[in-house]
């Protein structure tokens, strides 16, 4: 009893290290780091467009997950816009989020509309209740709503109101499926033994060594 209880760890072992060999989904992450900045806004109920392209290895991806760093109570809702004719059009709004102070992350978890990069002039974009996500000067383009233009928040289709843009970098992330590829590919590979099929030979053999110790 004491031999077969004691093969068993290696059971356990062996089933974890084939769960961690299995290869995780590809994503690419956009935005500012998640750290306390010195400057809130003061406009409310507004919202923000990220003037910043999407990769090209990002069209036809999906937008996947939030993050921000929260100055203090507020809301906020994610959403995808596209540059129709110099207009921003609204494509897809994710759930509203209550933002405490500190770190933030969230699904996108669409309300509407699809979470599919369909092409090039897609920006990230949110709604904020004002105040919410800490900024600092220099950085990326931000193309702002006028002050209090969005007590409702915008619905499908909306083309939105903008006032004017400046050079921030905020305090949020959004994180969109798949990633770079390899720039430089080996042209030869040696073959090398996948992680998981390692992991299959290791539960093979610890099989075969239970097996002989039973018998």
């Amino acid at each position: 009893m004491t031999t077969i209880s004691y093969l068993r760890r290696p059971w356990r072992c062996a089933l974890a290290a084939l769960a961690l060999a299995s290869p995780l989904s590809a994503q690419t992450t956009y935005g500012g780091d998640l750290i306390d900045r010195p400057a809130s806004d003061v406009y409310v109920s507004w919202v923000a467009i990220a003037d910043t392209p999407f990769a090209a290895w990002s069209i036809g991806e999906q937008l996947l997950s939030v993050a921000v760093f929260g100055k203090g109570a507020g809301q906020i809702a994610p959403m995808l816009v596209e540059n129709v004719g110099g207009s921003w059009t609204v494509r897809a709004r994710g759930l509203t989020r209550n933002v405490a102070a500190g770190l933030n992350s969230w699904s996108f978890d669409a309300v509407f509309g699809s979470t599919t990069i369909a092409n090039a002039n897609y920006r990230f974009a949110w709604w904020n209740s004002g105040g919410v996500v800490p900024f600092s000067g220099g950085g990326t383009s931000i193309i702002y709503s006028p002050n209090g233009a969005y007590s409702v928040l915008p619905t499908d289709g909306a083309t939105l109101l903008t006032e004017g843009n400046d050079s921030r970098t905020y305090s949020l992330q959004w994180t969109v499926s798949g990633s770079p590829p390899d720039p430089d590919p080996d042209p030869d590979p040696t073959p090398v033994p996948e992680p998981s099929t390692l992991g299959l030979l290791l539960v093979g053999a610890i099989g075969a060594l239970q097996r002989r110790r039973r018998a």
